[in-house]
């Protein structure tokens, strides 16, 4: 019986050593996934979403498709979810960066994906940052399949009677009617040059010959014509004489030089040989009327 309690003894103590290893190992475990191991060489982070799309505690977080931490907890706000969760010290993180939910896989598993900002300031991770929409491959393939109901309905009003491309095959046929008929007008004015380019050559030769026969004749002209065109230069320089001799009339005239000048410039003298020829009208009228006043005949 005592050697019986001392072997039930041993394996008491293996159990216990056994189990005692188990919850140790599961602790490491439990710490390791909720990466309570680095928490000290971790900074904390808070992230607020509308909307998570599944997202749950223990996904990764991402950083430029690095691993760089894990979401610790979820938790609901009056303004939305907040997801907290713990990166790595050596990612400093700048102003203008991106917090999404990405799928990490195609089994549908979820992550926080963070893009690096462009600008030079440290992030503040000590304040919320605000999350953008989701943007997972079921959303992305509900986008496509609204975006593809949109083409297909845009494609069937395209195809219905009278559409646009029944209109554009009437267009088309309506091009080739026209391009027909330019076709055959281009025939037909192509004809019509071709015509009158045979009646300019007839009408070059027939100027040829009439040249040619009265070649004589024009050769009397332009020799005659040589003495008529001195004669006309003779007569253009008499007429410069002239025009030259009226040039300086109207300049004295213009000056007030001659009895003519004196009338277009001195207007004393114009008015006054006005009133003379009005005297010697009126002294003409009265002459005509009362002639025996100015001629006495005398017999005796």
């Amino acid at each position: 019986m005592k050697k019986f309690y001392t072997g039930m003894h041993r394996n008491n103590v293996r159990v216990g050593i056994f189990t005692l290893l188990t919850i140790v190992v599961f602790i490491i475990c439990y710490a390791w996934l909720t990466n309570r191991l680095n928490a000290n060489s971790s900074t904390p982070i808070r992230v607020l979403f509308e909307d998570i799309s599944g997202l749950e505690i223990g996904d990764k977080i991402m950083f430029m498709g690095m691993e760089v931490g894990r979401v610790k907890e979820i938790q609901v706000r009056p303004n939305g979810i907040e997801v907290s969760g713990n990166i790595r010290n050596d990612v400093a993180l700048r102003q203008g960066s991106i917090f999404n939910i990405t799928d990490s896989s195609l089994m549908g598993g979820k992550c926080l994906s963070i893009v690096q900002g462009d600008l030079d300031q440290a992030l503040d991770l000590s304040k919320v940052q605000r999350g953008m929409p989701a943007e997972g491959l079921l959303i992305m393939v509900a986008k496509a399949a609204a975006t593809l109901d949109a083409v297909n309905a845009t494609l069937s009003a395209l195809n219905t009677p009278g559409g646009l491309v029944d209109q554009s095959q009437k267009l088309i046929q309506n091009a080739d009617q026209t391009v027909e008929n330019i076709d055959g007008s281009i025939s037909t004015l192509r004809q019509e040059i071709l015509v009158t380019l045979r009646k300019v050559d007839l009408v070059t030769a027939q100027l040829n010959g009439v040249i040619g026969d009265n070649r004589e004749n024009v050769g009397k002209i332009v020799s005659s014509a040589a003495p008529a065109i001195t004669n006309l230069n003779s007569t253009l320089d008499s007429m410069k004489v002239l025009a030259s001799s009226l040039n300086q009339s109207v300049s004295r005239l213009q000056s007030g030089k001659g009895t003519a000048g004196k009338l277009l410039s001195d207007e004393e003298l114009y008015t006054k040989l006005l009133e003379s020829v009005s005297s010697l009208e009126l002294l003409i009228q009265d002459i005509k009327a009362h002639p025996h006043k100015y001629v006495k005949f005398s017999l005796f």
